[in-house]
């Protein structure tokens, strides 16, 4: 008789190995699906603008427009003051990671402006 269950750590154990082989998976599918010479931080950019619109769409925006150019726009635009408030406090976080890890000042507004040029 063990004093632990050892079955849970066992667990976790197998779990963690799998994930870390479905990471190793996914990293090299990846991998070998970009071309030769193509940087991590572009394929990092690319997947990130993917995503933003995905999520835009998920939550009810325009197909087109990117999450970040949405909080821009709705901080501005919505009706009521408390919406206006919640767009630009999301608009906020990710002003801040994109300062902190991109050193891109303004980037939701920034976004929004992009948005606006390619459309026209």
């Amino acid at each position: 008789m063990y004093f632990f269950d050892t079955s849970a750590s066992r667990n976790a154990l197998s779990g963690a190995l799998r994930l870390e082989m479905w990471r190793d998976t996914l990293e090299t599918a990846i991998t070998s699906a970009m071309p030769d010479g193509t940087l991590e931080e572009e394929f990092t950019e690319a997947l990130l603008f993917v995503l933003s619109i995905r999520l835009n769409r998920l939550t009810g925006g325009a197909p087109d427009m990117t999450f970040s150019a949405r909080c821009h726009n709705s901080s501005k635009t919505a009706r009521l003051l408390s919406t206006r408030m919640i767009w630009a406090a999301m608009g906020a976080g990710i002003d801040l990671y994109c300062a902190s890890f991109r050193g891109e000042a303004l980037h939701c507004e920034t976004a929004w402006y992009n948005h606006t040029h390619r459309i026209a």
